[in-house]
C-alpha cells in the first residue's frame, strides 16, 4: 500500500440522532505503515529453523563429499601399496642379471678349459645353481605375459646350456694353440648365444613393464594428490560455510536485535523529547486558539442576520476546528490515554468498521470482505482499536483507488516477543492495492515523516502506541502492484480467562 494522503473517517451524531461519517484531517489521517521490523517473532523463528535445516543439509553433503574423497584416497593408497608389494624391483633386473651371469659362466668355463682350475669349475657350478634358483624365485613376480613366456624359454635354454657345458667340465688339460683358444671361445659363445638373446629380450620386456609401472604409479600419485587438494578445499569450504551459516543463524540475528533495540531506545528517547515539546506547544496554542474561537463566536452573534453565514467566517471556523483537532492529536501523542480495556469479541469490532465504511467503499466499487468468528475475544478498548482499523481500511481504499478488495481477517496465531506462552490473535487488513514503494518503507516510522502536504506525520506513532498499550505490535508485508497486508497482533483471551472474568 502506497503511503499517500489519507483521511480518518469519524462517526458523529447529527441533530436527528443518526450516525454520519465525516472526513477528519490530522495525524491519524496519515497512511499507517509498518515499523522497521516487518518480520514477526514467529517468522524469525521459521527463518532460523530453515537456516539450521540448510546448514545441516550442507554439512551432510560436505561430509558425504569428504567421505567420498577419503574413501577413494584410501583406495588409491591401498592400490599403490599393493602394486609396490607385488612389484619386487629386483624382478625388473632379472634379464640383466641373467645376461651377466651367463657371460660370467662362459668366462669361468673358458678359463677352466685353459687351466683346469677347480675353482673355475666351482664358480661355473655356483652361478648355474644361483641362476636356476633366481629364475624359480622371480618367476611368480613377473607381471606381464611376455615376461612369463620369456622366463619359461630362458629356464629351458638355461637347462640346455648347463647340460651342453657339462662335457667341457670333464675334459682334461691339454695344450691349446692360439687358434684352438679362439675356436673354444666361439664354441662357448654359440652355446650361450640363445640364452643371452632371450635375456636381452627379457631386459626389453622388463623395461617396458617398469616404465608402465612407473607411469601407473605416477598417475595414481597424481590422483591421490588431486584428492588431497579436493579434500582440503572441501574441508575449507565446510569450515567457511559453517562459520557463515553460524554467523547468519545466530550472530547476525543477535546483531539485528541489538541494532533494533538501540533504534527502539533512540526512537523512544526521541518520542519522549518530542512528546514533551508537543505537550508544551499544544498547551501554548490551545489558550489563544480558545480565545480566537470565542471571539469568532461573539463576532458571529454580533453580525446582522445573514452575515454569520459568510464564506470567510465559515473558512475561519473550519480552520479553527482543524487546528483544535491537530492540537488534540498532539496531546494524544504526548500523553496517550490509557485504553479502557474490556472483554470484546473481535468480530463485533470488525462488523462495526465494515458497517461504517461500507457506503464510502461502495462508491469506489471496493468490496470489504470479513473473515472472522465470534469466538475470538480480546481485552481491548473498542474505540481505540476501531480507530486504528478504520484508518488502515481507509488508506487501503486509497491505495486501491477503484475496483478492488479489502479483507479483514482474524487469525489465531502470532507470537509475543516478550511472552512466548501468551496466546495471540492477528487481525489482518489485506488490500489489492499498489503496495508500498521501497523509498517510502525506509522512513515510514520516522516521527513527523509524512507523504501528504500539511500532514504532521504522527499517525503511525499514535497507531503503534495504541497497539503497544494493548500489549501487541504492528507489522506488515507488501508486494509492489500486488497489495499490502497490515497485521495487528494482540493478546488473545482464552476460554478459561473469559470464564474467570465472567465469574
Amino acid at each position: 500500500m502506497v503511503c499517500q494522503p489519507g483521511f480518518l473517517l469519524e462517526s458523529r451524531p447529527n441533530p436527528q440522532g443518526n450516525v454520519v461519517l465525516e472526513n477528519s484531517s490530522g495525524p491519524m489521517s496519515e497512511t499507517i505503515c509498518s515499523n522497521g521490523d516487518s518480520t514477526s517473532a514467529s517468522e524469525r523463528e521459521v527463518g532460523t529453523r530453515w537456516r539450521l535445516i540448510g546448514f545441516s543439509a550442507l554439512l551432510a553433503l560436505t561430509i558425504g563429499l569428504v567421505a567420498f574423497v577419503e574413501v577413494n584416497t584410501w583406495r588409491q593408497l591401498e592400490r599403490l601399496r599393493k602394486d609396490f608389494k607385488e612389484a619386487n624391483l629386483e624382478s625388473f633386473y632379472l634379464g640383466v642379471y641373467l645376461r651377466e651371469t651367463v657371460l660370467r659362466m662362459d668366462g669361468a668355463l673358458f678359463r677352466f678349459e685353459l687351466s683346469e682350475d677347480a675353482a673355475e669349475r666351482e664358480s661355473f657350478q655356483r652361478d648355474a645353481e644361483a641362476m636356476t634358483q633366481r629364475i624359480k624365485k622371480t618367476r611368480a613376480l613377473l607381471t606381464t605375459s611376455t615376461e612369463r613366456e620369456l622366463i619359461e624359454e630362458i629356464s629351458r635354454a638355461g637347462e640346455r646350456y648347463v647340460l651342453e657345458s657339462e662335457p667341457l667340465l670333464e675334459r682334461g688339460l691339454r695344450g691349446i694353440r692360439k687358434d684352438t683358444a679362439a675356436k673354444l671361445r666361439d664354441e662357448l659363445a654359440v652355446k650361450s648365444a640363445p640364452l643371452i638373446a632371450l635375456a636381452d629380450k627379457l631386459v626389453q620386456a622388463q623395461n617396458v613393464a617398469l616404465n608402465r609401472f612407473f607411469d601407473s604409479s605416477g598417475a595414481a600419485l597424481g590422483v591421490l594428490q588431486t584428492m588431497l587438494v579436493v579434500s582440503l578445499v572441501l574441508f575449507a569450504a565446510l569450515v567457511g560455510s559453517a562459520a557463515a551459516l553460524m554467523f547468519r543463524a545466530f550472530v547476525a540475528p543477535l546483531r539485528v536485535k541489538l541494532s533494533q533495540r538501540e533504534a527502539l531506545l533512540a526512537r523512544q528517547e526521541k518520542l519522549a523529547s518530542l512528546g514533551v515539546l508537543a505537550a508544551g506547544v499544544a498547551h501554548e496554542i490551545r489558550n489563544p486558539l480558545t480565545a480566537i474561537k470565542f471571539r469568532l463566536f461573539s463576532l458571529k452573534q454580533a453580525l446582522p442576520e445573514g452575515f454569520g453565514e459568510n464564506e470567510d467566517v465559515e473558512v475561519i471556523n473550519n480552520e479553527i476546528n482543524r487546528l483544535e483537532r491537530i492540537v488534540k492529536d498532539f496531546l494524544q501523542f504526548a500523553r496517550p490515554s490509557q485504553p479502557e480495556a474490556k472483554l470484546v469479541p473481535i468480530e463485533s469490532i470488525l462488523t462495526e468498521v465494515r458497517d461504517l465504511l461500507r457506503t464510502v467503499l461502495d462508491q469506489k466499487s471496493i468490496e470489504l470482505k470479513l473473515e472472522a468468528d465470534d469466538a475470538t475475544l480480546v481485552r481491548a478498548d473498542r474505540q481505540q482499536i476501531q480507530q486504528v482499523l478504520i484508518n488502515l481500511v481507509q488508506n487501503a481504499a486509497e491505495s486501491i483507488g477503484q475496483n478492488g478488495m479489502i479483507t479483514l481477517r482474524v487469525r489465531r496465531e502470532g507470537a509475543s516477543p516478550s511472552a512466548p506462552d501468551q496466546p495471540m490473535v492477528t487481525i489482518d487488513v489485506a488490500d489489492t492495492g499498489k503496495g508500498i514503494p521501497p523509498e517510502v518503507e525506509k522512513r515510514i516510522f520516522d516521527p513527523f515523516f509524512s507523504t501528504k502536504e500539511g500532514g504532521t506525520g504522527l499517525g503511525l506513532s499514535i497507531a503503534s502506541r495504541i497497539i503497544e498499550k494493548h500489549g501487541g505490535f504492528i507489522h506488515y508485508s507488501t508486494e509492489p502492484n500486488r497489495g499490502t497486508t497490515f497485521s495487528l497482533v494482540l493478546p488473545r483471551v482464552t476460554n478459561d480467562e473469559s470464564a474467570n472474568s465472567a465469574h
